[in-house]
C-alpha cells in the first residue's frame, strides 16, 4: 500500500500489474522510446482540433440566430440622444422593433392590402410616427415648452430571424429657444406623454 501526503493520510492501492506498467513506462522513457507519448500527443491534438472546429461551427451558426435581434423577437427598443447647442436642442431617436411587433405593424402600414409595404407606404408611416413623436415629446427650457419640428426621418426593414423582417425608424427633431447662450439656461426637461426623463 502506498501512502500519499496531503490533508490527512489517504491510501492508494496499486495492483502488481499497475506497478509493472509504471516500471515498464519508466524503462521505455529512459531508453528514449517515446512512441506511446507521441501517439498520445497526436490523439490529443486531433481531439483539440475537432473540439475547436465544433466550437467554431456552433459560434458561427449561433451568431446568425443572435444577429436577428439581440433582445428577443418580441421587443420594441427605444433610443433617444439629446444634443444641446447655444440656442437649440436636437433630439435623435430610434425605434427598433423585433420580428413579431414588426409583423403586426406591417399589417397597418400596408394600406392597400397587397401584402407588401411599399416605399410610399413606409414613407407615409415614417412621417406619421415622426410627427406623432414630435407632439408627444415635451421639451421645457426654464419651464417654457419649446415646440419640436421634424427635420429628418428614415425607415428600414432589416432582415430578421426565420425570414421575417424587423422595423427600424430613425428621426431627428429640433427645437429653438431664445437664450443668448446655454450658460443662461437654468433647467432643461425632456419628457414623453407616457413617461418623463
Amino acid at each position: 500500500m502506498l501512502m500519499l501526503p496531503g490533508k490527512g493520510l489517504r491510501s492508494l492501492k496499486l495492483s502488481r500489474a499497475d506497478l509493472v506498467e509504471v516500471n515498464s513506462r519508466r524503462a521505455r522513457k529512459q531508453e528514449g522510446d517515446w512512441s506511446i507519448m507521441r501517439h498520445h500527443n497526436w490523439f490529443s491534438v486531433c481531439e483539440r482540433l475537432a473540439l475547436s472546429a465544433l466550437i467554431a461551427a456552433v459560434l458561427i451558426l449561433g451568431s446568425s440566430a443572435a444577429s436577428a435581434h439581440p433582445l428577443g423577437n418580441f421587443t420594441v427598443n427605444h433610443f433617444t440622444r439629446i444634443e444641446l447647442a447655444n440656442d437649440s436642442v436636437k433630439i435623435h431617436g430610434v425605434i427598433d422593433m423585433a420580428e413579431i411587433p414588426t409583423f403586426q405593424e406591417l399589417q397597418q402600414i400596408d394600406t392597400d392590402g397587397d401584402g407588401n409595404a411599399s416605399i410610399a407606404e413606409l414613407g407615409e408611416y415614417a412621417n406619421r410616427i415622426a410627427d406623432q413623436l414630435a407632439r408627444q415629446i415635451s421639451l421645457l427650457v426654464d419651464g417654457r415648452r419649446i415646440p419640436l419640428t421634424v427635420f429628418a426621418k428614415q425607415v428600414s426593414l432589416p432582415a430578421g430571424a426565420g425570414g421575417l423582417k424587423t422595423l427600424r425608424i430613425e428621426f431627428d427633431l429640433a427645437g429653438q429657444f431664445s437664450a443668448i447662450s446655454i450658460a443662461q439656461v437654468e433647467s432643461i426637461s425632456v419628457g414623453h406623454a407616457d413617461c418623463s426623463a
